[in-house]
């Protein structure tokens, strides 16, 4: 960690290859299976596409909304801070 913090360009430069690879993987993999499923979504319902995205959307927001919960209730608090920086993605008991 010594290192990353004595070359800020560097690891932002590493950072932002990384964030940009993950962003192509994803949009390449998205492109992909959405190909696949463009004759299965021609003719499907707009309402049950939409009925879909939004119960997706609020699983991911109750299973978030679930580890705060719990997290807070093991007196535990977790930041999400930049690399480099002291306590960096740490989770820290609380007295």
């Amino acid at each position: 960690m010594a290192f990353f913090r004595a070359h800020p360009r560097l690891t932002k430069a590493i950072e932002a290859a990384l964030v940009l690879t993950t962003i192509g993987l994803c949009a390449w993999a998205v492109v992909d299976q959405w190909h696949k499923a463009g004759p299965r979504l021609a003719h499907a319902k707009p309402g049950f596409v939409a009925a879909a995205f939004v119960t997706v959307a609020v699983y991911y927001l109750v299973f978030i909304l679930g580890w705060i919960r719990m997290l807070a209730a093991w007196r535990r608090s977790c930041s999400l801070s930049p690399v480099g920086t002291p306590h960096a993605s740490s989770c820290i008991r609380r007295q």
